[in-house]
């Protein structure tokens, strides 16, 4: 059911991507950040325009948001969230440092965040919907701006538990109606629960940032930033990468 060496090969071949095609690497996660884009696009118009029923917005972004997560397991394009997950394996079996794994993360996290961003700017400059996304936005924004740390930090960690056991599952299932049916609904789990994914809210804050620049009170942003990327981090690598290491090392024994 389980494979060790399968999970280390891939999580090896990242990281040696990253160190000897760094660029190579840098556009595969750019990709994965257009294909987040598209997603975003979709669930959000959608969800704006349904926006004076709550039910139906938020049931709107949740089952139509995995569109994204579909194209990267598809396409094989590098997200910093699910990677999070697939790079540790080999550091919990020995065969790669800690520092091994820095430049494909660092490499990843930019990449996710120019392509997202980019699709995101570009979405609000064409200034399609624009009233419709005007009055569904902002208030969208200004609740992720406020927060507590605790309940972000535990919202962003369950969020990639949560995503790497999709990207886990499109590793896994060969079958892909299948693959798409079991990701929609995983990603659809953390959207319609409200959790934090780093790389998602970056894309919705960029969008907001093209719409109205300075007149948000960014000052929390960066602390929202970290918090939901450190979270996203022990969320996939720890609360479900170690388990799941250990799972596939008895079964290796066995």
């Amino acid at each position: 059911m389980y494979d060790l060496k399968m999970m280390n090969d891939l999580g090896l071949r990242k990281i040696n991507m990253a160190k000897e095609e760094g660029m190579h690497f840098m556009w595969r996660a750019i990709l994965a950040g257009f294909f987040l884009g598209v997603a975003m696009i979709l669930s959000y118009s959608l969800a704006a325009l349904f926006k004076d029923n709550a039910a139906v917005s938020k049931i709107m972004i949740a089952f139509t948001f995995g569109i994204g997560l579909v194209c990267i397991s598809l396409f094989k394009a590098e997200l910093f969230t699910g990677n999070c997950l697939l790079t540790m394996i080999p550091i919990f079996s020995k065969e790669a440092k800690l520092r091994d794994l820095i430049p494909s993360w660092i490499l990843c996290y930019i990449g996710n965040i120019i392509g997202v961003g980019i699709i995101g700017i570009l979405f609000i400059f064409s200034q399609m919907d624009s009233s419709l996304m005007k009055e569904y936005l902002a208030p969208v924004c200004e609740a992720k701006l406020t927060f507590t740390l605790t309940p972000l930090l535990i919202k962003a960690i369950l969020c990639n538990f949560v995503v790497c056991i999709a990207s886990f599952a499109g590793i896994k299932l060969k079958h892909e109606f299948t693959k798409v049916i079991i990701l929609m609904l995983l990603v659809a789990t953390f959207v319609i629960a409200g959790l934090e994914h780093c790389i998602a809210n970056w894309g919705l804050f960029s969008m907001n940032l093209a719409q109205y620049g300075m007149q948000f009170d960014w000052s929390q942003f960066p602390l929202h930033m970290l918090i939901s990327t450190i979270g996203n981090i022990i969320g996939g690598s720890f609360l479900l990468g170690y388990p799941l290491y250990q799972v596939m090392k008895h079964e290796k024994r066995s």
